[in-house]
């Protein structure tokens, strides 16, 4: 295989140039090692590039020859070679630059002592622990049924990046923990103290670990009324609507808390207004006074946590009554210009009621209802006259909000 003069004349310049920097024999040789290389490249490549890309070429040699640190006393120039020279006899190879991004890459790997490290944000645990605990004072017999969730944070990079299981807590022992300490608890029923409990024990038993996630979903069983009498052990799940919490307990920075209810579904007949809105060419929906305005409540609100004593007083389960209470009496009562307004209404009372709450959010998605055109069948059915309605899911109106407290 033949070499080019001007190849042959930058290995060289190469060669001295390496050696002038790193003053060793090992590093003269690689320098002419690459001249030499690039000789063979500029006869593959003769064909295809012109005088000033060959000159480009040759050039960039010299500066991989200067490119050799002088903390490299003794280099390796044969898998140096070898990696050059496999790129080089490569079909995949085209241009000059390409080779010599290639030189450039394998002359940096020889300074690389260790594996490239990556940040890793993790979580892992046991998600959908379904959980029943019966409570009996004698006759009388509570039921909660809870689902819960509870992510682990801490150091567990190795398991990501070694592979090392070493300081891995299995999930299934996440999931065992949850029951034993539901059989110890007396706050099972109190979500937001067991959620609480949770996360305390797993940053006090497992001191690699920094950050809990528990978050936990009651679903509702209401106690049945048997002759107009509520019944010691009956229950009747009565709707879709369940409560939740979510706890983050920190080593680092204690306790958040988040607390709300899901899927409480609503309706009025009337009561209800929309207009004045803002129309374009691209609005069709009519302007009415009246209308059925349903939604399936979405609630959130967080609490102000200051110490961890504090937390025993905060009344977690009258606050998640009163809220309820709020959001029913002023979905009932509101006469709503929109369920923005009424959304605000909401959230505004439950701030002013309960100084423990730092922010309330909501998201209220419209259930739909139109009336059916039954005027083709020579009926009335609009305005005043409208009492079949059709109910729509699809796609329907979402207003979300979260309402805080102003900063003075």
């Amino acid at each position: 295989m033949a070499q080019h003069p001007a190849y042959t004349m930058a290995g060289a310049i190469g060669g001295i140039a390496a050696y002038s920097r790193a003053r060793s024999i090992p590093s003269l040789v690689a320098g002419l090692g690459i001249g030499v290389l690039y000789g063979i490249a500029g006869y593959r490549i003769q064909q295809n590039i012109d005088y000033g890309h060959e000159l480009a070429a040759a050039s960039s040699t010299v500066l991989a020859g200067s490119m050799v640190p002088r903390s490299i006393k003794n280099p390796k120039p044969v898998p140096l070679t070898l990696s050059i020279l496999s790129n080089v006899l490569s079909d995949d190879l085209n241009s000059p630059m390409s080779f010599f991004l290639c030189v450039n890459t394998c002359t940096n790997a020889t300074k690389v002592k260790s594996d490239l490290r990556y940040r890793c944000s993790q979580q892992y645990g046991k998600d959908r622990v379904r959980l029943v605990k019966v409570i009996r004072n004698g006759d009388w017999h509570e039921v909660v049924e809870l689902t819960i969730r509870v992510l682990l944070e801490g150091n567990f990079e190795k398991a990501y990046t070694k592979a090392d299981n070493s300081l891995v807590i299995a999930t299934d022992s996440i999931k065992n923990t949850v029951y034993i300490l539901a059989k110890k608890s007396a706050q099972v029923q109190h979500i937001e103290l067991f959620a609480i409990e949770i996360g305390d024990h797993f940053i006090s038993q497992y001191s690699h670990v920094s950050t809990v996630h528990v978050s936990i979903t009651k679903h509702r069983w209401t106690r049945m009324l048997v002759n107009g009498k509520l019944h010691n052990h009956s229950f009747i799940r009565d709707g879709d609507e369940t409560r939740s919490t979510r706890v983050v307990t920190s080593r680092n920075t204690g306790v958040a808390i988040e607390s709300g209810l899901k899927d409480l579904l609503v309706l009025k007949t009337t009561g209800s207004a929309f207009h004045s809105f803002f129309r374009d060419e691209y609005t069709t929906l009519a302007e009415t006074d009246d209308r059925i305005l349903s939604t399936s409540v979405d609630a959130t609100w967080t609490f102000k946590v200051p110490n961890s004593i504090s937390i025993a007083n905060i009344p977690f389960d009258d606050i998640y009554d009163s809220i309820r209470e709020i959001t029913l009496k002023t979905f009932s009562t509101d006469n709503s210009a929109s369920v923005q307004a009424t959304l605000y209404l909401m959230a505004k009372q439950a701030l002013e009621k309960h100084p423990e709450l730092e922010t309330v959010s909501y998201a209220l998605p419209n259930k739909h209802h139109f009336a059916f055109d039954l005027e083709r069948f020579g009926l009335k059915n609009n305005g005043k006259d409208s009492d079949i309605f059709v109910p729509f899911n699809d796609p329907s109106g979402l207003i979300t909000a979260t309402i805080a407290r102003a900063k003075l």
